[in-house]
């Protein structure tokens, strides 16, 4: 009985602790937010103001820094080209990017062999051009906002990593690549098997566009390219780019098999793997060297993400603290954005939006930074200030900061 009463007591003490108070509690609302957040500009291509120094103290104490985007955003782009040299200033000298491994080298050769790398970039988008400039062979470079942040990190010679699988307009780029690796006999001895693989593989690809074929099930029952691949795969130095080729076809096969939780967990897992080999490959120092890394927000939580998967962002944060560092975890939301020729409000065109107690503080002309680690201190323990929706207490987990930028716009092509 003595002993029941003691667990009867360490558990009412720690339901004190854990379970959500009601008394003294409120809605967390924009108000409260308020004290959280501070506000910055771009000027002459650096942040400046109160914001700005907040992050660049924020990513000075972290090893890793995590840009969590939402995709085609010409903003964040502008944000990231802005951010690289405050980041080189404090030591960073690493950039991974939600691309392929091979298309990651193709960016350093016109990193390291350009001082033009918006003009690099054109000529390569141009040639690898897809339903009218929807899409390109690497994604996330289609446009000059994209160009101008490689040129930043460029000029500092950053070492570049792809994590991702190649894309799913990118095994052109691929065969391409595979064929002019080879010296000028191979390529005299070869040349009727790549043409013949090429033509196949456009042709695929002209059918997926047109809904009559699935590209990655067809690429694995063409013999055509399947054999031009074991050919490649027997030569020194194209080992890797069949690899990529062949583990980015089975990894859109499963999505397209839906097989949606095995494709992201072995997606997850393939970008865990290559940030290990580019990492032994580059010598980093798991102590002390520092690295932007840019992709989806999705892909750069802490925790398990929204697909259910731990996914870079996590491997990231439990490297850090394992060798006594810190990771920083950035995401954005957009306010305003310009639509058919006019500035709309999230507020007004969602009033019910999940993160609209955090977007209604953003400002059309000025950014805004929100310190989302302040408020998780008054979620969990007791005295518990704030109750919160679970999509805003999932954010306030995976997240240390989020930046509201000033009116989003469709990026400026540049195919």
């Amino acid at each position: 009985m003595k002993n029941i009463r003691n667990l009867t007591w360490l558990f009412l003490s720690f339901s004190l602790i854990l379970v959500p108070q009601l008394r003294g509690q409120d809605s967390l609302n924009t108000d409260l937010i308020k004290p959280f957040a501070r506000f910055f500009e771009i000027k002459d291509g650096r942040l400046d103001g109160a914001g700005a120094s907040f992050i660049e103290e924020a990513s000075e104490n972290s090893q890793y820094t995590l840009i969590g985007e939402y995709h085609g955003s010409k903003k964040i782009s502008e944000f990231t080209e802005a951010l690289i040299p405050q980041l080189d200033e404090h030591n960073y000298r690493y950039f991974a990017l939600e691309v392929g491994p091979i298309s990651a080298k193709k960016l350093t050769q016109w990193s390291q062999s350009t001082n033009d790398v918006q003009q690099a970039l054109f000529d390569f988008n141009h040639r690898y051009n897809y339903m009218d400039g929807d899409f390109t062979a690497i994604p996330f470079f289609s446009y000059k906002e994209d160009a101008a942040f490689l040129q930043q990190s460029a000029l500092r010679n950053w070492a570049l990593i792809g994590l991702d699988q190649e894309f799913y307009f990118g095994f052109e780029m691929l065969l391409d690549v595979l064929f002019e690796q080879l010296n000028s006999k191979e390529q005299q001895q070869y040349q009727s098997a790549y043409q013949t693989a090429k033509d196949s593989l456009n042709a695929i690809t002209r059918d997926d566009i047109a809904e009559k074929r699935r590209l990655p099930t067809e690429v694995n029952h063409c013999s055509a390219i399947q054999d031009f691949l074991d050919q490649m795969n027997l030569i020194s130095g194209n080992e890797a780019t069949v690899d990529a080729f062949r583990t980015s076809i089975a990894l859109y096969k499963m999505n397209n098999d839906r097989q949606w939780r095995a494709n992201n967990e072995q997606r997850a897992l393939y970008m865990k793997q290559n940030m290990r080999q580019s990492m032994e490959q580059l010598g980093f120092d798991l102590k002390q060297d520092k690295m932007l890394i840019k992709m989806g927000g999705y892909h750069n939580s802490r925790g398990q993400s929204p697909m259910e998967v731990f996914d870079v962002g996590n491997m990231m944060s439990e490297l850090a603290e394992f060798h006594g560092n810190s990771s920083l975890h950035i995401t954005f939301t957009p306010r305003f954005y310009m639509e058919e020729g006019r500035v709309k409000d999230q507020l007004q065109e969602e009033p019910d939006g999940r993160y609209n107690i955090f977007a209604a503080l953003g400002k059309k002309d000025q950014w805004v930074v929100i310190d989302l680690r302040e408020i998780q201190h008054g979620l969990y323990y007791y005295p518990i200030k704030y109750r919160v929706t679970k999509e805003v207490e999932d954010l306030i987990k995976r997240y240390d900061l989020l930046i509201i930028p000033p009116i989003e716009a469709d990026p400026t092509p540049n195919y």
